[in-house]
């Protein structure tokens, strides 16, 4: 068993062949083309519609640590695709070739077909390649028609290093940077918007795990967060954070991840979801598992919502176990705070189960939060893990 470590000036690491640089130097930078943007057109493929002819610009690219460099515009050449019926898709690429010590531009060409597909790009130490284009030749035809999608633009780019920088003024497309002011990671994206922080993610992507009081300040159109606190995800639609459900539905779902005492008359933050400005349709149903330490017939739940709602109707009915103990009612709460819905005489330290459901019509009602509060709790009084609040706006 031998150990080697280089570069040195003396000893085993004092010579450093071809396979010692390729494995030194390819963990510090990734494939692809060198440039600040991925709208420029460093080593592009084009084509004038010439019979075997293709052009690429000029550019430089790093394949597996080994440098090329391409001063002026070069012609590269294909040939026909004979097959009469069928288009041929091809492979334009940088190809490092070890043996003979050079990166060149290749084409590779396809298997016409009625589905043409490219052939595959190598990824091997021993002979890797960097795609720059796919092109198509058509049936019986000699030249690749310019433009797209004849001509489609694949190149991969070398990566970006994180700069420590206060501000995205000077810096290219695509770069990442660190601001010390207030200790996030940005992005620079590719129009003349803010600069987004890294975590907050590109409108339309990956979805930034945050909390109810940490989401961004000033999110694109569409950021998606997912809150840890609240079990929440939520889009940014310009003017409000709406909550979303699996597959995009407009359903919002919260429940108690844990037994809470209560003792005072109090909105239940766990039980607390946000709803948009504008005028809507809410399905609404919960339920609310209690235990009292003592019987009591004062204590009422009130569900509290934006001010502007115009009428709430709602089915109530309190279980004990799994039969119907007390009561059975429609109510009808047209203010945010008349909503109250008595709990009825539970026995002491007897779990119950307190169910309601409804719909909700708003006409043009201001942003604001559907709140489940507790209204004159006796002394002890304990809402149980697992209580829930679901509100669907349809």
């Amino acid at each position: 068993m031998a150990e080697r470590s280089l570069p040195f000036d003396g000893g085993s690491g004092g010579v450093v062949t071809e396979e010692d640089w390729l494995h030194l130097t390819k963990s510090w930078q990734d494939d692809g083309v060198i440039t600040d943007s991925p709208s420029s057109s460093d080593l592009t493929v084009y084509s004038d519609a010439e019979a075997g002819k293709l052009y690429v610009r000029p550019g430089r690219a790093n394949v597996r640590g080994f440098h090329y460099f391409l001063d002026s515009v070069m012609e590269v050449g294909f040939s026909a695709n004979t097959d009469p019926n069928n288009t041929r898709a091809d492979l334009v690429v940088l190809k490092l070739d070890r043996g003979a010590n050079r990166i060149t531009v290749v084409v590779k060409e396809g298997t016409p077909s009625a589905t043409p597909t490219p052939p595959l790009i190598s990824r091997s130490d021993l002979a890797p390649e960097l795609p720059l284009a796919r092109t198509l030749v058509p049936p019986n035809s000699a030249f690749v028609p310019s433009g797209s999608p004849n001509v489609l633009d694949i190149r991969e780019f070398v990566g970006k290093r994180i700069r420590l920088a206060e501000s995205d003024a000077s810096l290219p497309v695509g770069s990442i940077f660190f601001k010390q002011s207030d200790g996030r990671f940005y992005g620079k994206g590719p129009d003349s918007s803010a600069p987004f922080a890294v975590g907050d993610i590109a409108p339309g992507n990956t979805i930034l795990a945050c909390t109810s009081t940490t989401r961004p300040s000033t999110p694109a159109v569409p950021t998606y967060i997912y809150e840890t606190d609240t079990k929440q995800t939520l889009v940014w639609n310009g003017t409000a954070w709406t909550a979303l459900a699996s597959g995009g539905s407009s359903a919002q779902l919260k429940s108690k991840s844990a037994d809470q005492t209560v003792t005072a008359a109090a909105d239940d933050t766990a039980l607390t979801l946000p709803m948009a400005s504008g005028a809507g349709q809410y399905i609404v149903e919960g339920q609310i598992v209690y235990r009292m330490a003592a019987a009591t017939t004062s204590c009422q739940l009130a569900l509290k919502f934006p001010s502007t709602i115009n009428t709430w109707y709602t089915f109530a009915a309190e279980y004990h176990g799994s039969a119907n103990t007390t009561l059975a009612r429609t109510t009808s709460i047209t203010s945010p705070q008349s909503g109250w819905i008595t709990f009825g005489g539970p026995a002491a330290s007897t779990t119950y189960s307190l169910e309601f459901k409804g719909v909700l019509r708003q006409i043009d009602a201001a942003a604001g939060n559907f709140v489940v509060s507790y209204v004159n709790p006796p002394a002890s009084m304990t809402i149980i893990k697992g209580s829930f609040l679901k509100i669907e706006k349809v």
